[in-house]
């Protein structure tokens, strides 16, 4: 059955390669795609790929050649996710539409939203019999605490975590008067922009709005059990961090509470928040970056995946 396996990941982006389709071109988005939004499923991506592969066209009758002018609103693409090589085997493709531009920080943001995909991790029978159930047991929730992901979504996101998703901690304010809890739609778009998509209903989004300062470590795997444990903060807005069962140390920048676990923590500005539906979008500036120490990253990937790379012996 599909669900999430927890994996320790040294360079997540590495692990596999993502591509973007745009108009017979083909780029690289590994490092610079991350998840934003569940209803719509919405992915942002940085435009340094888009940088290199297209401009402007050479105007009509001239004889020079241009690069291809870039995507407009409503153009679609496919992302496809594969294993790295010359020969890397496609774990799954899905069709997307550039639904919105977002200039921050200098660069551009595209927002693409999901159609339909193919995962290539299971048998074709396997895939349909799997993609039957899911969808019949979707049309059931009656759960309002749900996001309530359309089919096609959902499938597209199993897709997406064919690359390892870092589970990072996010926090802000101070140790008598702040908040730490988990988060994993988020990551860089660019080296100096970092996008966290935040639940439309969290009580953190106003102060994130007004006070604009946040915190985002990258913990070790190892420290699964205690980030998990974090989860229910998601529904406070303030809290005591030093009371947390969790050892904290302060943001060299801002002085934010951070884990003392953690492999790497970034300082952030919020610079723009975008209503994307189930999440609001939040663009970040990059203000300190301190890599604390080595080791394998806290992530998530599909199940689907992981019985896949099990079949050959290779399981993270």
């Amino acid at each position: 059955m599909p669900g999430w396996v927890c994996v320790g990941h040294p360079d997540p982006d590495d692990q596999v390669q993502v591509t973007l389709e745009f108009d017979g071109e083909e780029l690289d988005i590994s490092r610079c795609h991350r998840m934003v939004a569940l209803a719509p499923l919405t992915i942002a991506v940085g435009d340094a790929p888009l940088k290199t592969q297209f401009g402007s066209r050479a105007p009509s009758g001239s004889s020079a050649a241009g690069p291809k002018p870039r995507p407009h609103i409503g153009s679609t693409g496919v992302i496809v996710v594969k294993e790295r090589g010359p020969a890397g085997r496609s774990l799954g493709q899905i069709k997307v539409r550039l639904t919105r531009s977002l200039e921050v920080c200098g660069s551009r943001i595209a927002l693409l939203e999901v159609g339909e995909s193919r995962n290539y991790c299971v048998s074709p029978v396997r895939d349909a019999a799997i993609r039957s159930y899911e969808a019949w047991k979707a049309a059931r929730d009656r759960n309002p605490r749900n996001i309530g992901m359309t089919p096609s979504d959902m499938f597209a996101m199993w897709i997406l975590h064919d690359a390892p998703r870092p589970v990072v901690a996010v926090s802000y304010g101070s140790e008598e008067k702040g908040n730490l809890f988990p988060m994993d739609l988020v990551g860089p778009v660019t080296d100096g922009c970092y996008v966290l998509g935040l639940h439309s209903s969290s009580p953190a989004l106003p102060i994130f709005r007004d006070a604009g300062r946040i915190a985002v470590s990258e913990m070790p795997v190892q420290a699964k059990d205690a980030v998990y444990a974090l989860g229910k903060n998601h529904r406070e807005d303030f809290r005591e961090v030093r009371k947390l069962p969790l050892p904290v140390a302060r943001s060299p920048l801002f002085g934010i509470p951070v884990p003392e676990q953690a492999l790497c923590v970034r300082e952030l500005v919020v610079e723009q928040v975008e209503n994307l539906g189930s999440h609001h979008l939040l663009a970040t500036s990059v203000k300190s970056l301190e890599n604390k120490s080595g080791g394998p990253r806290m992530t998530h990937i599909h199940r689907l995946y992981q019985q896949y790379l099990m079949r050959q012996g290779r399981a993270l």
